[in-house]
């Protein structure tokens, strides 16, 4: 039996108690596969926030916006919004299930509700079965409990006429009573799960909010005072959100258990007796739930499962993987799928689309605006400074390609000074995408000589010529090698030479002035003779990073460089905006008091959300090398669990291990990682030093960093870490000296904790 919205009760029928059987099977299956994590926190539905079409990061200045700019900004604000739920309920410490964005169709309504009205109750619905029927921004599955949160984005301001104040009091009260309009109907169908479950003895709870993540509480209450006709009772504000991991039992608590009051500070969601505040649907009489009345709250929540997962007809179970939605944000990251595609909306003026081209050449649909500039430039000596991600490598493989189609007779040099481990190919798939032959030459310090490396480059018949170089730290190497002698002779004006990752020349701050003049003085001498372009972030040079170094360094670029000649990126579009958050706040903190222009900052360049940073703080390692790889293998089971993610997607780095103890970790995981990896194939995860890694990124990366007790923080160590994951980050902190120092009083932890607070989620050992 299922119940009309008119209380009226009407028979199920054999085709629908099939349908009714498969979902709950299905939701069964998804459970089972995907909800027994064992951890204490919730399990979110999808593991990160839903992917949105609204993700474009528009320019700050109001000018160069359109009202579609602006209506198209509007909506990635109210998606933001969502996102600060979704994070206040990856915070609660109890096992549930957290559905995001959960849809229903009219089918599936009327299934368990039965005949109803239209959405604007003036007539009997007349939908057809697959047609939209309504929807809920979160629906939360407890121990005893329902609950739907409705979001909503309304941002007050205090200082206003009012005239403008009864303004905002409407648009408050209309979107309070959409939003309960919304809870309402889907409560019903939850009412109509339940009762076709026919619940006996149940204290099962329907609890309805409707949460505003960007407006404060004293600000509603100012409202308040001049039309009191709102119920705040239905409301998380703010201050909620920030201590809904606190409150939340109390929220939950069936009503007869609810005489204790919330700890201050929670207002809105308890009312004046104390009682958790919410609409409360009590399903069933409420004293004793049994066995039976336990299966039929598994099964509801089964059924709510399988509708969440059920896209056009089909049920894509795939979407609760943490490996699909890995595979999937990485694939929008890599595609450069940074704006909303839409012909009906105006262009973002802070986005622009390359050409064929470089489409072809570098697998991007878009470039941002500093990124089309600098591409687009003609200087031919260009300095490009930007942080990680920010896309300096990818302009210099565009532009590679370019010269090359355009023009039959260029020949390009590309010098990547990178390490051992770096797995970026940008400039080898570049070249093979408009089937280019290149040469591809491999070198270390002590591996040849200058005039032999000098006489591959001038010996090689191809016109693009690719030169690995691993542990440079001579800035006269270089300068000797390329700049000096037969090489310089066999370049025209129109050839290029690309350097990349020249922060992999590790000593380049703390050259002498005579030598970095020398060398400067030579990049000066040269442009007349060719095109150089260098691609460079002084930031991950790491243990040198000093004032007195950089102030030096910018002295020398403010002598050498005109404005036309040195750009800078600040943009971030590699990484999730998660990810670049976390990165923008360890890059301020390193060099907050060195506003210097060849550090420029980190910003986010989209809205592309993934999993939130993990961070484990290991208080000792008396377990040696199993654990570290214990917690690794957890990860790495985690990640390919149900999932399309290969071991080539996940990468272990490490900074530079010394100690014997230390060594037996490295062995045990580089053990690991070979045993997980398919027997018919390479397919293994990638392991190497950080310091070896400049341009690699994965998908997934799992960082190993040692810390002593009283150093201070390793801020670049991190930083070019955390900056090697695409979508998903796991950092595990680990003691290299143990003592009975509480490990949140360690310096280190205790900086950590400051500068990113509820960015990353900290997991205590």
């Amino acid at each position: 039996m299922a119940s009309s919205e008119d209380g009226s009760k009407r028979q199920i029928k054999p085709h629908e108690e099939r349908k009714i059987a498969t979902l709950v099977e299905i939701g069964g299956q998804i459970r089972k596969e995907y909800c027994t994590s064992g951890n204490m926190g919730p399990v979110m539905m999808p593991p990160a926030p839903n992917l949105s079409s609204y993700i474009d990061k528009f320019p700050e200045e109001e000018e160069q916006l359109s009202a579609s700019n602006r209506s198209d900004r509007q909506r990635q604000q109210d998606y933001e919004a969502e996102v600060a739920v979704y994070r206040a309920l990856e915070q609660v410490e109890e096992q549930m299930i957290v559905l995001h964005g959960f849809k229903y169709n009219h089918g599936e309504y009327a299934l368990f509700v039965g005949d109803h009205l239209n959405k604007k109750n003036s007539a009997r619905c007349e939908l057809k079965d697959k047609d939209p029927e309504g929807e809920c921004d979160f629906v939360v599955l407890g121990a005893n409990y329902f609950a739907l949160v409705e979001v909503k984005n309304v941002t007050i301001s205090k200082q206003c006429s009012d005239e403008e104040k009864e303004t905002q009091v409407r648009v408050l009260q209309e979107t309070l009573r959409m939003s309960m309009i919304q809870r309402k109907r889907t409560s019903l169908l939850i009412e109509g799960i339940l009762e076709h479950l026919q619940l006996g003895q149940s204290n099962a709870v329907i609890r309805t909010f409707t949460a505003y993540p960007n407006l404060m509480r004293n600000f509603a209450t100012h409202l308040d005072s001049i039309n009191g006709d709102i119920d705040w009772s239905t409301v998380l504000f703010q201050e909620d959100l920030q201590t809904l991991k606190e409150n939340w039992g109390i929220m939950m608590r069936p009503a007869q258990n609810r005489s204790e009051r919330a700890p201050r500070g929670l207002v809105s969601a308890v009312d004046s007796t104390g009682n958790a505040a919410g609409s409360d649907v009590e399903v069933g009489a409420t004293d004793v739930a049994d066995n039976s009345s336990h299966e039929v709250l598994y099964q509801a929540k089964n059924i709510l499962l399988a509708m969440w997962c059920l896209e056009k007809g089909e049920y894509n179970k795939e979407k609760c993987s943490l490996g699909w939605t890995i595979h999937e944000i990485d694939r929008q990251l890599r595609q450069g799928e940074i704006t909303f595609e839409s012909k009906r909306r105006d262009r973002n003026p802070g986005v622009v689309e390359v050409d064929a081209i470089v489409q072809e050449a570098v697998k991007v649909k878009y470039f941002s605006a500093e990124q089309s500039n600098a591409f687009s430039s003609t200087s031919s000596l260009l300095w490009i400074n930007g942080p990680a991600g920010s896309g300096k490598s990818l302009v210099l493989a565009a532009k590679m390609a370019h010269v090359l189609k355009e023009d039959p007779w260029i020949k390009v040099v590309v010098v990547k000074l990178s390490g051992e481990g770096n797995n970026s190919t940008v400039f080898e798939d570049a070249l093979a995408s408009q089937a280019e032959p290149f040469t591809l030459i491999e070198s270390y310090l002590g591996k040849h000589r200058r005039w032999e490396l000098s006489k591959l480059i001038r010996q090689s018949d191809n016109r693009a010529i690719i030169v690995k170089i691993v542990g440079c730290s001579n800035l006269d190497w270089i300068r000797e090698t390329f700049f000096l002698g037969e090489i310089c002779e066999n370049l025209y004006p129109d050839d290029h030479i690309f350097m990349d990752d020249f922060q992999g020349n590790s000593r380049l701050l703390v050259e002498t002035l005579e030598r970095q003049e020398l060398f400067y003085d030579f990049l000066q001498e040269s442009k007349d003779y060719f095109s150089i372009w260098i691609a460079c972030d002084i930031f991950q040079t790491g243990e040198y990073l000093e004032e007195k170094y950089v102030m030096k360094l910018e002295r020398l670029h403010s002598k050498y460089f005109s404005k036309g000649d040195m750009v800078c990126f600040s943009s971030n579009l590699r990484n999730t905006f998660d990810l670049s958050d976390v990165l923008t706040e360890i890059r301020h903190a390193s060099f907050e008091t060195m506003p210097y222009s060849i550090l420029p900052k980190h910003t986010a360049g989209h809205f592309i959300h993934g999993p939130k940073v993990t961070f484990h703080v290991l208080k000792h390692l008396y377990g040696g090398a199993k654990t570290l790889t214990d917690l690794i293998h957890k990860e790495i089971t985690k990640l390919r669990a149900h999932s399309p993610l290969k071991n080539r997607d996940i990468a272990i780095t490490y900074a530079t291990l010394s100690k014997k103890m230390e060594s037996d970790v490295i062995d045990a995981l580089k053990n690991l990682s070979e045993a997980t990896a398919d027997e018919s194939s390479d397919d293994k995860v990638s392991f190497c030093m950080r310091q070896h890694s400049n341009s690699s990124e994965w998908p997934a990366v799992i960082v190993l960093h040692k810390f002593h007790r009283g150093t201070g923080m390793q801020l670049t160590d991190i930083y070019g870490a955390i900056s090697r994951a695409r979508v998903y980050c796991s950092v595990l902190f680990y003691p290299l000296v143990v003592d009975n120092t509480e490990i949140r009083d360690f310096s280190f932890i205790k900086e950590l904790v400051t500068i990113l607070g509820n960015k990353v989620q900290f997991i205590w050992h």
